[in-house]
């Protein structure tokens, strides 16, 4: 009796992570698409955090949301993905700068629910990769936290970005 099982995951990300990529997306690989069962989510809502520079994702079923994504689910078995052009460019996150794979850490928020949170690090920073979605931080808030300790907002296009707080030095 033989125990060879044939290897078939063959081009499939086998990473816990979300990527951003050049293309304004946001990308589920297979590993995370099936370890947090997105199968059985049809929606994302985003969530931004400028003081932190964080994105958390609400995966739902909520056909009310008005602010919602539609996860686009990948016929191949390789994950998902959701087009995020206008949540970039109304927050100005330049993704040629930020894009590659971010471990979340998973926060229980009461008013919203569970978010997958990644801190944007831009592409000079080192990406740290692990199979994990609740990875280390020196983030002392990285456990669950109430919408108090950190105001997590929903995409405003009128809020006031980085550039236009800076003061001019004398």
């Amino acid at each position: 009796m033989t125990n060879w099982v044939k290897f078939t995951s063959l081009k499939q990300r086998s990473v816990d992570t979300i990527s951003i990529t050049a293309s304004n997306t946001f990308n589920f690989p297979r590993k995370f698409y099936d370890d947090n069962q997105l199968a059985n989510f049809n929606f994302v809502t985003i969530y931004y955090d400028k003081v932190e520079n964080s994105i958390g994702f609400n995966f739902n079923n909520n056909d009310e949301e008005k602010y919602k994504f539609k996860i686009q689910k990948n016929e191949n078995g390789f994950g998902g993905f959701i087009s995020a052009t206008s949540f970039f460019k109304s927050n100005n996150i330049d993704v040629v700068k930020f894009k590659g794979r971010y471990d979340p850490i998973i926060e229980e928020v009461p008013e919203i629910g569970k978010l997958f949170v990644i801190k944007l690090k831009n592409d000079s920073e080192e990406l740290k990769v692990s199979a994990n979605p609740t990875v280390e931080t020196t983030n002392p808030q990285a456990e669950p936290i109430s919408s108090s300790d950190s105001p997590l907002i929903i995409a405003n296009p009128s809020a006031p970005t980085p550039e236009t707080l800076v003061q001019p030095t004398q």
